[in-house]
């Protein structure tokens, strides 16, 4: 996902978005190894890992992800990332106090955890402001707000293998 953003943040040179992106898309390089290493740790094998057996929904993420990266605005980029932090620092907010509780996650992978843990209101602000710019801009707001609302659900598919 790096890759789509780091574009995505070059589509919209010297605005406040380019910055934003830069900074969401720092992150995201590592989201997917802390996430493996902190479910083997927790002790699931490999093959029982959620990712291993996602339903065909689950596999729109990535090239949602890459769709509003390279055709979306960025107001609906924004409020796309603003969504996945905020249910992103939800789970962590979750997670976190049970990996505490249990042996063997590598340090690394709680800090990672527990850095998410506390409302990441900088990096939210910061979506909101986009947000508010490119609508005072003439840019529709309610593009961008269907854009968020493809995420939410985007996510839930994405996720599902991790509820059963």
């Amino acid at each position: 996902m790096t890759g789509p953003v780091a574009l995505s943040a070059a589509r919209f040179p010297n605005t406040a978005a380019t910055d934003f992106l830069l900074e969401v898309g720092e992150p995201v390089s590592t989201d997917g190894k802390n996430i493996r290493a902190a479910a083997l740790a927790y002790g699931t094998p490999l093959e029982e890992y959620p990712g291993q057996k996602l339903g065909s929904v689950a596999y729109g993420y990535p090239p949602f992800i890459n769709w509003i990266c390279l055709q979306g605005s960025a107001a609906a980029i924004a409020l796309v990332a603003y969504v996945n932090i905020s249910l992103w620092h939800e789970a962590c907010a979750i997670l976190t106090p049970a990996l505490r509780k249990h042996p063997g996650v590598p340090e690394e992978v709680m800090a990672y955890f527990a850095a998410y843990e506390e409302r990441p209101t900088d990096i939210l602000d910061k979506a909101l402001a986009i947000v508010a710019d490119e609508t005072k801009a003439g840019h529709s707001v309610q593009q961008a707000s269907d854009t968020g609302r493809l995420m939410e659900k985007h996510l839930a598919a994405f996720w599902q293998p991790a509820a059963q």
